[in-house]
């Protein structure tokens, strides 16, 4: 790795110091600055365009190129200047130009889009519609099409491989991340240009003291003020099948307002034909990401054993019942300040139907489990977030009050097969949930200079999680017989549910001040707080028989080895020195934390109190380096350590029934995990060409003082304990995407690709292996109108898993997926879409197991012109495909899981505009 670094730091030498720059000033006759210039390099010979810049409101140019050739043609246009041409020398010189004023007369003037992309300093601009087609209804269709943005099947929008921070909307922050809910429903007609936000800082308080490497998305809508909208109504049958409603439906009404002073988006959705609408209201921004990183998540302590959804179109399988509304509402106040309302509420009950096949790699065994499921999900969420924000240059303040309430349940059932006998395990959990958070972030200017500032952060976070599972009928009877005492004439055999009891509940606060100040180039920070994190857990496990009345059979408790009733308490002080360095193409920056840690684990066994005191102290530093080279390279570079703790999830001495399969205990030591991790990248852009491209790679390595054995037995369940032993993990993973855009032929042409490297060992039955994974991931995508009538679109993904188990090679799982879509438009008013998508999954074996998939639809739209009205008639599924089988992988165990999907299906539908 060092070697790799020292190469890629020469190579960022360089290369940076072979480019030629030439800058100047650019005034007019009277020595006024000229602003808003055309300034370009030419090659003497072809004149081909080798860089360009465009002067500032002081006049000031800057030009960086790599140009083999003694001389070069430098060009200056301005509309209101007359032309200049001048042929100069190939090397660093500063050139200052004195333009003639020139009134040109335009008679006619005829406009021709050449480029649908332009650059000024850190943003580009696309002109929505050079890549819009007739085909086209919400700003998602288009982003989708733009070169060097991706969106992932999540709502996720990446620009050159990494997310974006911001999605504005006349630069005004709506929905604090959860813009899929735009970007699904703005219509791509009010909708002028996208701009992409590099070097973006959201805060503008801290423009000028830190920089940033992030990307921000803003949407320009065609009019200052925009009432828009989109709805959709539509209504169909399926083929009959008992496991999915016959009448189908489907709702959105989504109405829109964006003006000068307020912004509104409100949705109600309603379906049952396979749209998840809830994902339109996931989070994606960086800045939450960041400000709750500490904040200990959710944790998903119980479970029933379900089908895991499988990796391919969701509405080919999802067996829904969803409504969702959402409510978002921003408004400015007085003083900068602004007020924003967002909640939003949604019931989604899932089925699930389907077969699992599971293999179990085991010490000179193989254990098969067969599985037939069926499963009910419900996800009852509610959340609401209230902020009040002030961000000006003079000062930032931000306070966001979030609460969030759910409601969730799972049941299911399980018929597996054993020595010839079907066993028939039924399940049930329910899983309230709260969480109420509270973020303040202040930033105040010292000096009037802006080069000193004062931060001050505070976190309050309060979360209860009470779930509980039962499991019928008992499961794990040895392992409960081992520990329980029971009556003279009582017996495990009387009881047929077992339940899994639990409360588990955190208290978490942070505060930190902080203050920035600048030294020419240089930004100095420091940074003080203290954290606290308190959380308590209890837990039993009952055995009850619900079949008989007989006083016998009573609920009964199990033992204290089924019992958890425990205290964490972790207190963090920290301090942090930063250092920032910004100059010309160069942006360093060096952070070092050092954290003191103090524990604090109560836990209470047999009416006794175990006590323990834990210190540590931790050192974590972490280096970001990036060099930009004339505009259209950039290098990245960077390294971090870190320092990991358990936490009360790892530290419970009790048994807890996990699933029917898994029941666990870690009553082991502290968890502490020492990583190290390394990563350098490139991006390419020229927006000229319409051409980005980038690569990124990184290595990670772990260093845990605890690993966990799995004890599993005949029948394939496992019992889960902590071992207290020193153990190393590591990862690799390279990542490369190229993108470019064919205005002439309104093509974008897409390839992607991924390959990873992992590395960790596990306790498997008391024995000690080492586990090797590796995954390659190929792919790409073109998307054309290259004639007035037709319009293609086709995607692929090509994936290759293996696994080694100490030497062992596991079987390779190849899976590959090609959706193709062919867009007819006979006139302006009609389009005809035909898609077709094939899925093929082969476990590479002697007798290799290939699943292979198929599926058609198509859809017909009348397009009322004058009114904006769409009418829609879709069949899906038209080769009425009963079953997709899905492979997968983890560690030491194949999945191979059979869904019944959803049959063949029509709907009819009308959509229109606000």
């Amino acid at each position: 790795m060092r070697i790799l670094f020292i190469i890629l730091f020469f190579n960022l030498y360089f290369y940076g110091n072979a480019q030629t720059q030439i800058s100047g000033v650019l005034t007019d006759e009277f020595d006024n600055p000229v602003s808003n210039a055309s300034v370009i390099v030419l090659n003497t010979d072809s004149e081909l365009v080798k860089a360009f810049s465009i002067s500032k409101s002081d006049g000031k140019y800057t030009l960086n190129f790599d140009l083999k050739a003694d001389s070069l043609l430098l060009r200056i246009t301005h509309i209101s200047q007359k032309k200049v041409e001048q042929k100069v020398a190939n090397k660093n010189q500063i050139i200052d130009f004195k333009l003639e004023g020139e009134v040109q007369i335009l008679e006619e003037v005829i406009f021709k889009k050449t480029n649908p992309i332009s650059k000024k300093g850190d943003t580009l601009t696309f002109d929505v519609e050079s890549f819009k087609s007739q085909k086209d209804r919400v700003i998602a269709d288009i982003l989708s099409k733009m070169p060097g943005i991706e969106i992932e099947p999540s709502g996720k929008i990446l620009y050159q491989g990494k997310p974006i921070e911001k999605y504005y909307i006349e630069g005004l922050d709506l929905l604090e991340g959860k813009y899929d809910l735009a970007n699904k429903n703005i219509p791509a007609d009010a909708v002028e240009k996208v701009e992409i936000l590099e070097n973006h800082q959201p805060i503008k308080a801290l423009d000028s003291l830190n920089f940033s490497n992030n990307t921000s998305l803003n949407i320009k809508l065609k009019n200052g003020i925009t009432t828009t909208g989109t709805a959709k109504l539509g209504a169909g049958i399926t083929e009959n099948n008992q496991n999915f409603i016959p009448f189908l439906w489907e709702a959105n009404i989504t109405p829109m307002f964006f003006g000068k002073k307020n912004q509104l988006i409100a949705s109600y959705q309603t379906n049952n034909i396979g749209n998840d609408v809830s994902s339109q209201l996931r989070s994606f921004t960086l800045e939450d990401w960041i400000a709750n990183s500490q904040v200990p998540k959710k944790e998903d302590w119980l479970s029933v054993q379900k089908l895991l959804p499988p990796n391919f179109t969701q509405n080919r399988w999802r067996n829904n019942q969803i409504q969702m509304f959402s409510f978002n509402f921003l408004t400015k106040l007085k003083n900068d300040y602004q007020l924003k309302t967002n909640i939003s509420y949604f019931y989604d009950t899932q089925k699930r139907f389907g077969n699992t096949e599971t293999t179990i790699f085991l010490p000179n065994i193989e254990i098969n489990i067969l599985e037939k499921n069926q499963n009910k999900l419900i996800n009852n969420e509610l959340e609401a977030k209230f902020i009040l924000v002030k961000n000006s240059t003079k000062n930032y303040f931000k306070n966001e009050l979030e609460i969030k309430k759910q409601w969730n349940s799972q049941n299911g059932t399980i018929q597996r097969e054993e020595q010839n006998n079907n066993l028939l395990i039924s399940q049930q959990m329910e899983n309230p949930f709260l969480e109420m958070t509270n973020t303040l972030n202040w930033i105040i200017p010292v000096k009037s200079t802006k080069k000193t500032i004062f931060n001050f952060n505070s976190t309050i976070n309060y979360q209860n999680d009470v779930p509980s599972l039962s499991i019928n009928p008992v499961v794990f009877s040895e392992l409960i017989n081992e520990n329980t005492i029971f009556n003279q004439n009582d017996s495990l055999k009387n009881y047929d549910k077992i339940i899994q009891y639990l409360e588990h509940s955190t208290f978490f606060t942070q505060h930190s001040i902080s203050f920035v100040k600048k030294v020419k180039s240089i930004s100095l920070s420091t940074k003080t707080g203290i954290q606290t994190n308190y959380q308590k857990l209890k837990s039993n496990i009952d055995i009850k028989n619900e079949t008989s009345f007989e006083d016998n059979f009573k609920d009964f408790r199990l033992s204290n080895e089924f019992e958890n009733n425990l205290s964490f308490a972790h207190y963090t002080a920290f301090a942090e020195l930063g250092t920032q360095y910004q100059k010309k193409n160069w942006k360093i920056k060096f952070d070092i934390l050092i954290r003191l840690h103090y524990f604090q684990i109560n836990k209470k066994i047999e009416n006794e109190k175990q006590n323990e005191n834990i210190e540590r102290i931790t050192f974590e530093p972490n280096l970001k380096i990036t060099k930009e080279i004339n505009g259209y390279w950039k290098f990245s570079a960077g390294g971090n350590m870190k320092n990991n703790f358990g936490t009360i999830n790892q530290l419970y001495n009790g048994y807890i029934l996990q699933n029917y399969r898994n029941i666990a205990k870690n009553d082991v030591p502290l968890k502490q995990d020492f990583n190290q991790g390394l990563n350098a990248g490139f991006n390419y852009k020229n927006p000229i060409n319409s051409i980005f491209f980038n690569g990124f790679y990184t290595y990670t390595y772990t260093k845990s003082n605890l690993l966990w054995q799995n004890s599993f037995d005949e029948n394939g369940t496992a019992t889960l304990k902590g071992v207290l032993r020193t153990n190393y993990s590591s990862s690799q993973m390279l990542n490369a995407m190229a993108s470019k855009f064919f205005y002439k032929i309104k093509t974008t042409f897409r390839i992607n690709s991924m390959y990873m490297i992992s590395q960790n060992v596990a306790f498997i039955n008391e024995e000690l292996k080492t586990i090797k994974n590796k995954n390659l991931q190929l792919g790409g995508k073109i998307n054309t109108d290259f004639s007035k009538y037709f319009g293609l679109t086709y995607s692929n993904s090509f994936s290759f898993l293996n696994a080694i188990i100490s030497d062992e090679k596991l079987s390779t799982i190849e899976q590959q997926n090609h959706q193709i879509a062919l867009s007819i438009y006979p006139n302006e008013q009609n389009y005809i879409s035909l898609k077709a998508d094939f899925y093929r999954n082969k476990i590479k074996e002697n007798n290799a197991v290939v699943q292979k998939s198929q599926f058609l639809d198509m859809l017909y739209r009348y397009t009322f012109s004058e009114k904006s009205v769409d009418l829609e008639f879709s069949l899906t599924n038209i080769l009425n495909t009963k079953q997709f089988v899905d492979i997968s992988n983890s560690s030491f165990f194949y999945t191979q899981t059979i869904f019944d999907l959803r049959p063949r299906q029509i709907l009819a539908a009308v959509r229109f505009k606000f």
